[in-house]
C-alpha cells in the first residue's frame, strides 16, 4: 500500500486555491504549468471540497436572502469568465444563480396583495359575525326567560297542575 508522502497538506491545499483562482486556463493546462498530475489535482479538489464543507448539500438556508440579493446584484454585469472566477471563488455553481434569478423575478412579478383592502368575503364574514352575536343575545335571553319561568311555578304553582284525571 502506497501513502500520500510525496506532497503535503499544505502544498495540496495551496494547488486546489490557486485552481480555484486560475482565470481562463483549463484544468489540464493548470496542471501542465504545476507539474502535477490531473487525477491528483481531481482528486485533492474533492478531498479539499468534502473537508472543507464545499459540496453542494442542497443546503437552502446557507444564504440569507440578503447574501442571495447581494451575489445577484454583483454577478449582474460580469462577463463570462469573470462570473467562472466569481463562482469558482465563492463556492457557488452557476445553476444555483439562475435559480435565484429566476425566483426573484418571479417574486417580483406576482400581484402585490392589500392586507387593507376588503373584498366580498370580508363583507359577508363580518354580516355572519354581526347574525351569530344577535342570535346568542336572542338564545341567552328565551334560555333566561324559560329558567325565570319554571322558578315562578315552583314558588306559585298553577291551580291545574295538582289536578289529575
Amino acid at each position: 500500500m502506497r501513502t500520500n508522502s510525496r506532497f503535503g497538506k499544505e502544498f495540496k491545499e495551496a494547488i486546489v486555491k490557486k485552481l480555484i483562482s486560475r482565470g481562463n486556463k483549463t484544468i489540464a493546462q493548470f496542471c501542465n504549468e504545476n507539474n502535477v498530475a490531473l487525477s491528483s489535482v481531481s482528486r485533492w479538489q474533492s478531498e479539499c471540497a468534502n473537508a472543507l464543507g464545499m459540496k453542494n448539500k442542497k443546503d437552502k438556508s446557507k444564504y440569507s436572502a440578503e447574501k442571495i440579493l447581494q451575489i445577484i446584484s454583483e454577478t449582474f454585469s460580469l462577463n463570462e469568465e469573470d462570473l467562472g472566477i466569481y463562482l469558482r471563488k465563492n463556492g457557488l455553481h452557476s445553476n444555483q444563480l439562475t435559480e435565484w434569478r429566476s425566483s426573484f423575478l418571479s417574486s417580483m412579478n406576482q400581484p402585490k396583495i392589500n392586507p387593507n383592502k376588503k373584498d366580498d368575503r370580508d363583507i359577508e364574514i363580518k354580516d355572519l359575525k354581526k347574525n351569530l352575536r344577535k342570535k346568542d343575545a336572542a338564545l341567552a335571553e328565551v334560555s333566561a326567560l324559560l329558567i325565570l319561568q319554571k322558578k315562578a311555578n315552583l314558588l306559585w304553582p298553577s291551580p291545574n297542575e295538582g289536578e289529575d284525571l
